[in-house]
């Protein structure tokens, strides 16, 4: 029985699996016009976020639609704790 375990902090906390997407492909996001602001940058508690990651926040099924195809296309990574947990689960 494996007994691993593991943490993982960002800057927003990992509140999401679109906070561990945006800070594992920030400057794709910052760059690309697929990705579009908010006019805000508060989501739920959350103070002082950026106004893309709001919007991926807020329009969660829309982005999850792109992400199949960017992540296909090898556009932007997926989050490190997933690949990491696939590997532990596969070994």
């Amino acid at each position: 029985m494996k007994k691993n375990i593991c943490c993982y902090t960002f800057r927003y906390q990992s509140i999401t699996f679109e906070v561990a997407l945006y800070e594992e492909n920030k400057n794709f996001i910052q760059n690309s016009e697929i990705f579009q602001k908010s006019s805000k940058t508060e989501w739920k508690k959350h103070k002082n976020l950026d106004k893309k990651l709001v919007h991926m926040l807020n329009n969660k099924v829309d982005y999850a639609l792109k992400y199949d195809d960017l992540i296909e296309k090898s556009q932007i990574m997926t989050p490190q704790y997933i690949k990491e947990g696939l590997e532990w689960l596969i070994n």
